[in-house]
């Protein structure tokens, strides 16, 4: 097996994807399974349960299993400038 080495001058960054298997109830008390999409590594059903709470209109959900997707994606570092949006430039002061 051929160990790959990454190829210098790159950026790169993982992205992760957090499945939520939920249940809630609706205004007749019955139970809804649906799934739910979180950007981000969610690591527990607590922390997961409250993100799909934040944002769902009903609050009352419930988070009974999660799994995570991830990949890594990289680009060049001249294109990253050549896209990125500019937020500060520092400069170094010579002693």
């Amino acid at each position: 097996m051929v160990k790959q080495s990454k190829e210098r001058g790159r950026i790169g960054r993982t992205f992760y994807k957090t499945y939520c298997d939920c249940r809630m109830l609706n205004e007749h008390n019955d139970i809804i399974q649906y799934d739910f999409v979180l950007d981000g590594y969610y690591n527990d059903k607590v922390k997961a349960q409250n993100a799909v709470s934040k944002l769902c209109p009903n609050a009352s959900v419930m988070v009974v299993n999660i799994t995570h997707t991830s990949f890594y994606a990289s680009m060049p570092i001249d294109d990253f400038l050549k896209y990125a949006d500019l937020i500060g430039e520092e400069v170094a002061e010579e002693n």
